[in-house]
């Protein structure tokens, strides 16, 4: 999925603090139809904006990474080597390229264009959680918590993306259609129209969201 066309407002973004944190502001137009489609029924502005408070060190370093590591992949050994980063699993992620599959933990990632890692509610739209859906619970827990809540980025990153389960429903009604009336056929040669269009772009079709939805 392209981040620009995903995120929730331009890269200039305003910001405003409360509670002791930055809380993102989404713009007043939609970018893109995904966006736009994300922001139906949520006129007001959505949850789970809050920015994370990262020490100076951190800021810095993730600055580093985003300006001399390769955007869209995990860190290389010899780039976790260099900055002294023990986690396997960090990407800094490109503006411009399919994001990657949304884990449970926040800090897999680095924003496209800010040193940070993103918010629970940029999580929610990579997964096509539409704004209006609110996550509740901690943002994050640890040590003996993690039996008694589950945070609001797990919940997240173990979801089902809404837009895929929809996907999924419609192919079920569409067989269970298809077995009332034993027309097989038309169901197989409609399946076998989508495979020779997926086969132009390799083992699956990539397909933007922007224009998709």
């Amino acid at each position: 999925m392209l981040f620009q066309r995903l995120a929730l407002h331009p890269p200039d973004r305003n910001e405003f603090s409360g509670l002791g944190f930055k809380t993102l502001v989404r713009a007043n137009e939609a970018q893109s139809a995904y966006q736009e489609l994300m922001r139906s029924e949520c006129i007001s502005q959505p949850s789970n904006m809050r920015l994370p408070r990262h020490s100076d060190i951190s800021t810095k370093r993730m600055a580093e990474i985003l300006s001399s590591c390769p955007r869209g992949v995990c860190l290389r050994p010899n780039d976790r080597k260099r900055f002294m980063i023990k986690k396997r699993s960090l990407t800094p992620l490109a503006p411009d390229s399919p994001a990657p599959t949304i884990g449970t933990l926040p800090d897999d990632f680095i924003h496209y264009s800010k040193p940070r890692i993103m918010t629970v509610r940029e999580h929610a739209r990579l997964q096509s959680f539409p704004d209006w859906f609110d996550f509740k619970g901690p943002y994050t827990t640890g040590g003996t918590k993690r039996k008694e809540a589950c945070p609001k980025y797990t919940q997240v990153g173990n979801a089902v993306p809404p837009l895929l389960a929809e996907a999924i429903g419609e192919v079920i009604v569409d067989l269970i259609a298809v077995s009332r009336t034993n027309n097989f056929k038309d169901f197989s040669e409609r399946g076998n129209v989508f495979c020779k269009s997926a086969s132009k772009f390799g083992e699956f079709p990539y397909v933007d969201p922007a224009v998709s939805f």
